[in-house]
């Protein structure tokens, strides 16, 4: 199975990081994409944050373009490792559509 997490609040980055740890961990789940929009953009812009998530073989972490955009968070912003799309909507939408489930936080 394959999973996208929406994470649009600071104060759930959190339990999104304890979210992407454990479902890494089960055999089903094949890969994870977390996206960070809104105020959780704030989680992929500091190391320590997100740290524990970067690099596990099945977790994708990625921000949100928009959010990047009207925060003037630039790539190089970005902690190494995250990824940038250009909406989140637009990308959460295409994983829907190729069968990945959807869940918000």
């Amino acid at each position: 199975m394959k999973i996208i997490f929406e994470v649009a609040e600071e104060h759930k980055i959190p339990v999104s990081i304890i979210a992407a740890t454990n479902m890494s961990k089960l055999s089903d789940v094949e890969e994870i994409e977390m996206v960070y929009l809104e105020s959780g953009i704030s989680a992929v812009i500091e190391k320590g944050v997100i740290s524990p998530i970067l690099g596990m073989e099945k977790v994708k972490v990625v921000a949100c373009g928009v959010a990047m955009k009207e925060r003037n968070i630039t790539q190089d912003d970005l902690v190494p490792g995250v990824v940038s799309v250009p909406a989140s909507f637009v990308e959460i939408a295409r994983k829907q559509s190729e069968g990945w489930i959807y869940l918000n936080l």
